[in-house]
C-alpha cells in the first residue's frame, strides 16, 4: 500500500500526486502493526500539473490573502507617511507664503481662519493685509524666520522694528486624532484715532465711535495692517465738515497706530462796530451776538458760508455787510449807519482834545473862552500894527477868514481906525467833525480919525478848524452889531 510522503496520505495505484496535499507521489515507510516497516512503492514521477506548488510552497488562496495584506500594509504607511508631512509646521509655512505671494486670497483666509486670527478677514483687509507684508516689510525674512521657528519646538512671534508683533506658528487640533497641525496666526493692528474737532464720529468695522474731545486718542478696534482708510464727519450748527486719512501702519508701534483727522473746520473772530447784534448765518440765526464771544465755528473756509448781523434800534433794524468766511482770522461786521455816526463821535472827540489843550483841567467852555481871548487879543494886536503877519497862524489857508484879515488891516489902515479889545464872552458853541461853531459876544472901543470914537459889542458866529498844533478860525459866518454908542 503507498502512502504520501508529506501527509501520510494513502494513495491509489498509479496516483502521480496526493489528493490531500498536492505531494508529488513516491516511496514512504509506514510502520505495521507489527512494528516492522512497510515498503511504499511510488509511480514514475510524472509532469507537474497546472495550480499546484512545489515541495514546502503555499497554496494559492493562502499567497493572495498574504499578498492583499502586504500591500495594505504598504498602503497605510504610505498613507501615513504622506498625511503626517501634510500637517507639518513646515508645510503650514509653506502653504502661507504660497498664499501671501501669489494673492491667493481665499486660501489665505482659511489659513488664518484655522489659526484664529482676529480680524474680519475680508477680501479688501487680506488684499491691503498681503501688500503690507510684501510691500512694507521684508517679506523673504519672515518667511525664513517662520521657517527657522518651525525647526523647532516652541514658537516665538516675529516682530518688526518697531516691535510689532506680526506673525507666529500655532499649533491646531490634532487631525484624525492622529496628527498634530500648525498655522500661521496673524497679529491685528489696534487703531486709534484723533480729530482736531470736538464730537467727530469715525466709522469703523460697521460701528460708529465719537471722538469727543480734539485731540484726544480713542481706540476704534482692531484690524489687520495693510490698507485702511478712516473717514470723520463733523455735524456742527452751522456746517458739516468731512475728513478722510490713510492709516500708515509703518508709523505703528507694539501693535498700536494712530490716525490724526484734520477736518477743515476753522474759528474767526468777529468784530463788530456795533455790539450785541445778533448774528446769522447762511440765513439763519445762530443765537451769538457780536461783543459777546471770542470766537466762531467751526465753520468751512471755502466760502460756502456767508455771515452777517441785524441791530435793533428805535428807529428800525439795520443789516451789517454780508462776508464769506474764506480764510481763518478775523472777520469785520461794519453797519454803515453806525460807522458814520461813530466816524462823527471820533472826530469830535479829536477836536474836544485839541480844545482841551488851552485850559487842560477846566471845562470845554471855559477852554473856549481861553482861546478866543487870546485869538481876539491877537487879533487886535494885528488891527493896530497892521501886521497881518502877527494874525496868520490863528487862521486857517484855506478858509475865507485868512483873505479877508488881511484886506480887512489894510482897511483899517487906510481908514486910520483902531481897536482897543474889552471883553469876549462865549455864548454857544458847538463841536463838529473838523472844529467848532462858536458863538461870541465881544467888546470894543473903536477910534476914528474923522469920527466919534465908539463902543461896541457885536454877536458873531465863527467856524473854527481843529488842527494838531491847535485851533484856526476858517471863517467868520456872521457879526450883529447889538450896542454902538459914542465914547465921551
Amino acid at each position: 500500500m503507498s502512502f504520501c510522503r508529506n501527509c501520510g496520505h494513502q494513495l491509489s495505484p498509479h496516483q502521480a500526486f496526493c489528493k490531500n496535499c498536492g505531494t508529488k507521489a513516491g516511496t514512504a515507510s509506514k510502520p505495521s502493526s507489527g512494528g516492522e516497516k512497510t515498503t511504499i512503492v511510488t509511480a514514475p514521477e510524472p509532469q507537474m500539473r497546472s495550480g499546484h506548488g512545489a515541495k514546502g510552497s503555499l497554496s494559492t488562496p493562502v499567497k493572495w490573502v498574504l499578498a492583499i495584506v502586504l500591500i495594505l500594509a504598504a498602503g497605510l504607511i504610505g498613507a501615513h507617511l504622506y498625511v503626517s508631512k501634510q500637517f507639518t509646521a513646515e508645510k503650514a509655512v509653506e502653504e502661507f507664503e504660497n498664499a501671501v505671494t501669489q494673492k491667493d486670497y481665499q486660501s489665505l483666509r482659511a489659513i488664518l481662519e484655522k489659526s484664529g486670527t482676529d480680524a474680519q478677514l475680508s477680501e479688501e483687509e487680506l488684499k491691503g493685509y498681503a501688500a503690507f507684508l510684501t510691500k512694507d516689510n521684508h517679506f523673504e525674512q519672515i518667511i525664513k524666520d517662520l521657517k527657522e521657528e518651525a525647526a523647532g519646538t516652541e514658537f516665538s512671534p516675529i516682530v518688526d522694528g518697531a516691535e510689532n508683533k506680526l506673525v507666529t506658528l500655532v499649533e491646531g487640533p490634532k487631525k484624525f486624532l492622529l496628527y498634530k497641525q500648525y498655522f500661521i496666526k496673524a497679529f491685528p493692528f489696534t487703531v486709534q484715532a484723533s480729530s482736531n474737532l470736538e464730537d467727530t464720529k469715525v466709522p469703523f468695522n460697521g460701528k460708529s465711535k465719537l471722538l469727543k474731545k480734539p485731540g484726544e486718542e480713542v481706540t476704534l478696534g482692531k484690524v489687520l495692517p495693510g490698507s485702511l482708510t478712516l473717514k470723520g464727519v463733523y455735524t456742527g450748527k452751522y456746517v458739516t465738515l468731512t475728513s478722510e486719512t490713510a492709516v500708515d501702519f509703518k508709523e505703528a508701534s507694539d501693535n498700536i497706530v494712530t490716525a490724526a483727522l484734520e477736518l477743515d473746520g476753522k474759528y474767526v473772530t468777529i468784530y463788530s462796530n456795533g455790539d450785541d447784534a445778533d448774528i446769522y448765518a447762511n440765513g439763519k440765526k445762530t443765537g451769538l451776538k457780536t461783543g459777546n464771544f471770542d470766537s466762531f465755528g467751526p465753520v468751512s473756509t471755502d466760502g460756502s458760508v456767508e455771515i452777517y448781523a441785524v441791530l435793533n434800534r428805535a428807529s428800525g433794524a439795520i443789516k451789517s455787510n454780508v462776508v464769506k468766511i474764506e480764510r481763518e482770522g478775523e472777520v469785520n461786521l461794519q453797519f454803515k449807519e453806525l460807522a458814520a455816526e461813530q466816524e462823527k463821535e471820533a472826530a469830535k472827540s479829536r477836536v474836544m482834545d485839541v480844545l482841551a489843550r488851552y485850559a487842560p483841567n477846566a471845562s470845554p467852555k471855559e477852554q473856549m473862552y481861553m482861546f478866543m481871548s487870546e485869538y481876539v487879543s491877537r487879533s487886535v494886536q494885528a488891527f493896530n500894527s497892521r501886521d497881518f503877519s502877527m494874525i496868520s497862524s490863528y487862521l486857517s489857508p484855506t478858509g475865507p477868514a485868512y483873505a479877508e484879515t488881511e484886506k480887512y488891516i489894510a482897511h483899517l489902515e487906510q481908514k486910520g481906525i483902531t481897536e482897543e479889545f474889552v471883553n469876549v464872552e462865549i455864548l454857544d458853541m458847538q463841536a463838529t467833525e473838523t472844529g467848532f461853531k462858536v458863538t461870541t459876544r465881544e467888546e470894543y472901543n473903536i477910534f476914528y480919525q474923522d469920527s466919534p470914537n465908539k463902543h461896541m459889542v457885536f454877536e458873531s458866529i465863527y467856524t473854527l478848524e481843529a488842527e494838531d498844533f491847535g485851533l484856526r478860525e476858517y471863517s467868520l459866518d456872521k457879526t450883529t452889531t447889538i450896542k454902538s454908542e459914542d465914547i465921551q
